[in-house]
């Protein structure tokens, strides 16, 4: 039994209810991430030691500087996946639940709730008083919307597999509302606490035009700009009057605004932290990990660090020639020295992955090394041989942020070398999620995070939202499936183990790493928290003077 499907099994709840087993398990998975997070709190230690930074009294106002590598795709958050726009629209929108470190559920726009109907219906009580930026009122009917939105298949919605079984929201009065599921869903309190549930205004979005990038929600800052090439700004909610224990202000953000600032290049980025024109940095990507040893040594900045439940790795698309050859796969999979690309791309600050599941997943499987393709260029160039793959000029799509270009670079002077010429499409995030989802490439670099191994669905499954080589299998899109339903843990472990034994086999990807986040920090910014679930807010920030 792997550690996740122990922390969900009801047999290692005796006596509590159904309710209390979702609490249970939202407590469990909030300690298992907890714990990474402190695996790596050594670094935060060594990074601020011998510097001191003296509390101040709080301060409200100030305009906080964010740099990061790239812009989001859209602010709308039922129509991305992407990192960026993720820690973006964090900011703008409210969830009906939110989760604290012990991963306690904690009420927020929802102050109470029932389970009713066999613990197939949740009825949520809604918080009084609480208007969208636009000034129109936060009620049923708003979430209501926003749930049959999300399911709609005319939405598409990348992320509507987070609802698990919802099958909509009724309208009882303003302020109550009922969710149902086709099955009790002990993880629902997962996605309810996040962003891509949270509730969104129904007259924003029924204006027309494009919500994703005008923005409307209840939370502690709303949208005021986005300008290409420069950035996107919040401002303060100064109706934003309630919290949860999650965070220490009780009134709106202290800080006036929040600014992200788009500096493409790494070497630009660090250098305006050292000199005060960015106070942080952070996000996917932003602190380039080749350079962490350069930003600890950084005067008056403090670094952050934790380690990542992810995965970076080389897609294949089987539908295009010649990587819809197996033996063209595996060949191109043998030439390539992930280890290589590992310390030349992120300094080697992450882990060996030879999986499509992250080595930190509890459902990795166990033995994905014996059976991953190893590195041997000159066995790849006597494969390519054999597949009448010779001379061969394939593209390399990928986003163009400095991590993702130093491991296409690795890897076209690695297959150069079995005769292989690559040519690296790099370009902005939005512009490679479209590239993506088109499917034209024969070669995608492609990273995510996610909690569980059924981040599996969404990767090789045949409708998952990251499916990058047009993955589509009987057997795996039915265990994907199933294992969905299945509450045995042993049965759920052996559906996926198989999931990843046949893509390692048949090499759908080149799985080359697991990363870890980090966070960099002038020491006037205060109350900032690299929280355990990834998540940043900013509410509690302050600048000192």
């Amino acid at each position: 039994m792997s550690e996740f499907d122990r922390l969900i099994d009801p047999a290692t709840m005796p006596g509590l209810t159904f309710e209390q087993q979702t609490y249970e398990v939202s407590r469990r998975l909030a300690a298992v991430d907890r714990r990474r997070f402190l695996g790596g709190s050594a670094a935060l230690l060594a990074a601020t030691a011998g510097i001191a930074f003296p509390a101040r009294a709080q301060r409200k106002g100030g305009n906080l500087r964010i740099g990061r590598s790239s812009d989001p795709d859209t602010l709308d958050p039922q129509k991305t996946t992407s990192f960026t726009s993720h820690e973006t629209f964090t900011q703008i929108f409210d969830p009906l639940v939110m989760r604290d470190e012990k991963g306690n559920v904690l009420p927020h726009l929802a102050l109470s709730w029932e389970f009713q109907n066999d613990n197939k219906r949740v009825v949520f009580k809604l918080r009084p008083g609480v208007v969208f930026h636009d000034g129109t009122p936060v009620n049923a009917e708003a979430v209501a919307f926003t749930v049959k939105r999300h399911l709609d298949a005319a939405t598409a919605s990348p992320t509507k597999f987070i609802n698990g079984p919802l099958t909509g929201a009724e309208v009882i009065d303003d302020l109550t509302v009922a969710y149902t599921y086709s099955s009790p869903f002990v993880t629902l309190w997962v996605g309810l606490a996040g962003a891509y549930q949270a509730i969104i205004s129904p007259t924003a979005v029924q204006k027309g035009g494009d919500f994703g990038r005008n923005p409307v929600g209840s939370g502690p800052f709303k949208f005021d700009r986005w300008q290409p090439d420069s950035g996107i700004k919040l401002v303060r909610n100064d109706k934003h009057m309630f919290i949860n224990k999650r965070f220490k202000n009780d009134k709106p953000a202290h800080l006036d605004s929040v600014e992200y600032v788009v500096i493409p290049e790494d070497a630009p980025r660090l250098a305006a932290l050292q000199s005060n024109e960015i106070q942080v940095i952070a996000g996917f990507n932003a602190v380039p990990l080749d350079k962490l040893a350069q930003v600890k040594r950084m005067r008056n900045v403090k670094v952050m660090t934790r380690t990542a439940l992810s995965c970076f790795g080389l897609c294949f698309n089987i539908k295009l020639a010649p990587t819809s050859d197996p033996k063209v796969r595996q060949a191109l999979s043998m030439a390539i020295d992930k280890n290589k690309v590992l310390q030349l791309a992120l300094g080697g600050n992450g882990e060996l992955a030879y999986s499509p599941l992250g080595p930190a997943f509890p459902q990795v499987l166990p033995n994905a090394k014996d059976i991953a393709p190893k590195y041997d260029p000159a066995k790849a160039k006597a494969l390519l041989a054999e597949a009448g793959a010779t001379n061969l000029k394939l593209r390399l799509s990928t986003n163009d942020d400095g991590a993702n270009r130093r491991a296409a670079e690795v890897i076209q002077a690695e297959l150069k070398a079995v005769g292989v010429d690559i040519a690296i499409e790099a370009v902005p995030a939005a512009e490679a999620a479209v590239i993506g989802r088109k499917g034209e490439h024969p070669l995608y670099l492609l990273n995510y995070r996610y909690t569980d191994g059924d981040v599996l669905h969404i990767l090789l499954h045949k409708s998952g939202s990251l499916n990058r080589g047009a993955y589509t299998h009987p057997k795996t899109d039915e265990l994907l499936d199933k294992q969905r339903l299945e509450f045995d843990p042993k049965k759920r472990d052996e559906m996926l183990n198989e999931v990843q034994k046949i893509a390692i086999e048949e090499c759908w990807w080149l799985p080359l790493y697991a990363d870890i986040t980090a966070v960099a920090i002038r020491d006037t910014v205060e109350d900032f928290e690299n929280a355990w679930d990834a998540r940043i807010y900013y509410k509690d920030v302050w600048l000192k003077a």
